[in-house]
């Protein structure tokens, strides 16, 4: 079946050769911009005939879709309707706990807000985690609010009226002598 040259592989077909294949002449195909011959390149296409048409193709799609949702609640209904009353109480509970969860978290990080002196809108944003994350990344939040900021130049914004060069000079020896 395989005959190999040193650097050139072929496969033979079933009576020994690869060129059993039927000749036949193909048939020019028409790309997206070729015309065929019976239609002149400036003919207008039918704009209002071709939205028609994609409109009533999207309407049977919409069809399908709720059709399809309406099936799914079917099928939802006979699977509930299998559920003993112990797998629905049990799927409840999972429910219930999942809710008490999110608002025991909910619950910490207001405390921990609190504690530290951060807002609401703060803590939604920064404080994420366990109780224990929430409180380091609180604490660190705290001392950064709490820590004030020096103006990097002390005449920054005041003009030229005040920002003679004695004003400039003795901050710059304020720095250096720390």
């Amino acid at each position: 079946m395989f005959t190999q040259s040193h650097w050139l592989r072929f496969i033979e077909g079933a009576d020994g050769g690869a060129h059993n294949a039927p000749d036949q002449p193909k048939e020019p195909s028409q790309d997206a911009d070729s015309t065929p011959a019976d239609k002149q390149p400036d003919d207008e296409v039918d704009w209002k005939a071709k939205y028609e048409a994609m409109k009533t193709y999207s309407r049977q799609w919409e069809a399908k879709a709720k059709a399809n949702v309406d099936a799914a609640k079917k099928l939802k209904e006979i699977e509930d309707a299998e559920k003993t009353e112990v797998d629905k109480l049990t799927e409840r509970l999972k429910e219930s706990e999942k809710d008490n969860q999110a608002l025991q978290l909910q619950v910490d990080r207001m405390t921990i807000a609190a504690k530290f002196g951060i807002s609401a809108d703060d803590a939604e944003m920064f404080l994420h985690g366990d109780a224990e994350t929430m409180a380091t990344q609180a604490e660190t939040l705290a001392q950064r609010s709490r820590t004030p900021r020096k103006a990097e130049a002390p005449n920054q914004g005041r003009g030229t009226a005040q920002g003679t060069k004695a004003a400039a000079e003795q901050w710059a020896d304020s720095l250096l002598n720390k």
